[in-house]
């Protein structure tokens, strides 16, 4: 058996799929490790490059044909796994490969059951994405921040112990399976978020399978999604009230530390004085 499964779902990866795999085969990982791409119905070719690694590396090509949908495909690819945990990442190089060792290491360790690649934890950082993306990413991490006490709730690079997809709920969907999976766990996980750079994709479709992140309905599918997780359902004007104020928290934040790093405030005084100061805003 495999120790660990890494799955990367695709959709339209043919600039990125080559250069991912041999990064990921340049790494010093577990010698029974396996790749899994679950692929989306690409209609550039991807398929076939993948094809070609499985030939000659320990990767397999699993095709789907239902509806689209990212969740969908990671657990497609995880219930094909052989490996006891299970590595998430995304195929168009965003997700930095050789953070993936660091990713992994506490939880053969056994000293964890979940490990983010986490944007917004001292050494991690986002670089070349645009300033809308990067505000929905904030304030979507800031209104999950409640209910599972992690900084990046919505990264799509962890790992996990492969036992732990038995608790996800049958509805899920969407762009957030991290998110179920902490919420699943109800508090009693161990969970640890190691710092990685991400770098806004230069390759493929900056989608998900389909619909735009900036789009309005990823980001309202989430949000009742959030609020479900929650314990509940919301009335929409309520859910609104509930954006509303994360926004607000997200928006204080980020401009008192830009202001306070313009004033030669050393990074951690900055971070630190901006999160306190908009965590009191968002829970006053």
């Amino acid at each position: 058996m495999a120790q660990v499964s890494i799955v990367i779902p695709t959709f339209n990866e043919a600039d990125s799929i080559d250069p991912l795999l041999t990064r990921l085969y340049e790494l010093d990982l577990p010698e029974d490790f396996e790749i899994i791409v679950v692929d989306d119905n690409s209609s550039d070719g991807t398929p076939a490059k993948v094809r070609a690694w499985e030939k000659r590396a320990n990767v397999r090509l699993i095709e789907r044909r239902e509806k689209p949908g990212l969740t969908r495909s990671i657990l497609a690819g995880a219930a094909a796994a052989r490996g006891d945990i299970i590595v998430v990442m995304d195929a168009g190089l965003s997700h930095p490969p050789e953070r993936l060792p660091a990713l992994i290491a506490p939880i053969l360790a056994g000293s964890c059951d979940i490990a983010i690649g986490s944007r917004y934890v001292a050494g991690g950082s986002t670089e070349g994405e645009p300033l809308p993306r990067r505000w929905l990413s904030r304030l979507a991490n800031w209104l999950a921040r409640p209910l599972c006490d992690v900084n990046d709730a919505t990264s799509g690079y962890f790992a996990f112990r492969r036992e732990l997809t038995a608790t996800i709920a049958e509805p899920a969907h969407g762009h957030a399976l991290l998110l179920e999976l902490l919420m699943a766990g109800q508090g009693k996980l161990r969970v640890v978020e190691v710092p990685i750079r991400f770098r806004h994709r230069t390759h493929g479709t900056h989608r998900t399978h389909g619909t735009s992140k900036l789009s309005v309905r990823p980001q309202w599918t989430y949000l009742q999604r959030l609020i479900t997780l929650a314990g509940g359902t919301v009335p929409a004007g309520a859910a609104g009230r509930f954006a509303a104020v994360g926004l607000l928290s997200v928006a204080i934040d980020a401009l008192l530390f830009q202001f306070l790093m313009s004033r030669g405030s050393g990074l951690a005084l900055a971070h630190i004085t901006s999160f306190f100061t908009a965590a009191a805003v968002n829970y006053s």
